[in-house]
């Protein structure tokens, strides 16, 4: 099992290194820039204040003066409205995906099964490895700020980024799970990324329309990206109820049924 779990760190390590690269090196461009837009507010305001209120809405922006105020309001849409969660996706996308499907087209599955341990035991090694990588991304973006906001002289709320590590958990670790479903069901990597991609996307368009449309407001209830409420966990200091029983339980439910599906499917390797 140790083994197991040991090796699927080890693959994705380098990839691995390079998104956490990535995103830290965004959050200290924005970090480095806050007090520059912090000392122009009122003339950014101004500028951004004859875009569209529905239009600001459907990227996270809801108070544009508040934005330049406070670094945990200029994160919450800067970063974590769009980039951030971008990254989050494609990682675990791309390890839930290689973690059963990639096996099986690479043909390693049949070193997996040799082993004198349930594939059970497999499926949690996998699982768990994968979620551990995640919560370590999460970990070192989102408390980069501590060290990135003391260099530059910046003011942050550390309770506020600690409620959007937790929602960042939940959030891809939502992802994640189903991804891994996907990767229990398919044989090739390419079906277990295109489903689950298809799923982000549609739920993305779903939560963008809804705040275009009035009448179709009520659409937003069916998007991860309503519970991944980044101003309400950066600025306002909260996590919305639903979102621990909507992202726990797409956990769970996902989880249990991919690792049904792994431990009974009759996997053949051509």
């Amino acid at each position: 099992m140790l083994a197991i779990f040991l090796r699927t760190i080890k693959d994705r390590l380098v990839s691995t290194l390079v998104y956490i690269i990535g995103e830290i090196s965004f959050i200290w461009m924005y970090v480095a820039i806050f007090p520059s837009m912090e000392d122009q507010a009122d003339e950014l305001s101004q500028a951004f204040a004859a875009y569209p209120e529905s239009l600001m809405k459907a990227f996270g922006i809801t108070d544009m003066a508040a934005m330049f105020r406070k670094i945990e309001n200029f994160l919450a849409t800067e970063n974590y409205s769009f980039l951030w969660p971008i990254l989050a996706v494609a990682l675990v996308v791309s390890i839930g995906g290689y973690s059963i499907a990639g096996e099986i087209e690479r043909k390693t599955i049949e070193t997996l099964l040799a082993q004198p341990i349930s594939r059970i035991i497999i499926f949690i090694s996998k699982y768990f490895s994968g979620l551990l990588i995640f919560v370590v991304f999460t970990a070192m973006t989102v408390f980069s700020i501590i060290p990135l906001a003391k260099i530059h002289g910046v003011d942050y709320f550390l309770e506020a980024h600690t409620k959007i590590f937790i929602l960042g958990l939940l959030f891809g670790g939502a992802i994640y799970s189903i991804t891994t479903l996907f990767s229990a069901l398919f044989s090739e990597r390419a079906k277990a990324y295109f489903f689950s991609v298809g799923v982000i996307v549609v739920m993305y368009a779903l939560n963008i329309v809804s705040s275009l449309k009035d009448n179709l407001a009520d659409l937003k209830y069916l998007s991860f990206f309503h519970y991944f409420n980044a101003n309400k966990a950066l600025v306002d200091n909260q996590i919305d109820p639903l979102a621990y029983y909507i992202f726990g339980g797409i956990m769970i439910g996902s989880t249990l049924l991919a690792a049904l599906i792994f431990s009974r499917r009759n996997i053949t390797v051509s």
